[in-house]
């Protein structure tokens, strides 16, 4: 039986991965402020556009971790939402590690406490 907060987290996890996802297409360059790079730190119009490119990416990739994390959910499989989470600590470690070295450092520590949490949550459900 997994702990009694670990589903609804992975499921706020799941809702705020999508929602994000959301933005990214609609506000890519907010979503990226959000995330916490600056994309408008570049003097080149073609690498900014290339930036927001590739926030609407890793929006598409949000997307789908959080249909996953809900069908998983709905299937009432705990242990495969678990699963899921685990292995999506390494996305949020590569994100941590990107916004730390090329973004805002104070939302890199941000990306580090909630992969931290996504872990956490991702072995109590598999536990």
């Amino acid at each position: 039986m997994p702990h009694l907060w670990a589903l609804p987290t992975a499921l706020l996890f799941g809702a705020g991965g999508s929602a994000l996802s959301l933005y990214a297409f609609v506000s890519p360059r907010g979503a990226a402020r959000v995330f916490g790079l600056d994309i408008e730190k570049s003097n080149s119009a073609s690498s900014n556009d290339l930036a927001l490119q590739w926030v609407r990416i890793f929006g598409g990739r949000n997307l789908a971790i959080g249909l996953a994390i809900f069908a998983f959910y709905r299937q009432r499989m705990p242990r495969a939402v678990g699963t899921l989470l685990l292995c999506i600590t390494a996305a949020g470690t590569v994100d941590t590690v990107v916004t730390g070295l090329w973004g805002v450092t104070d939302k890199a520590w941000g990306h580090a406490v909630g992969t931290a949490v996504l872990g956490l949550t991702g072995w109590a459900l598999v536990m």
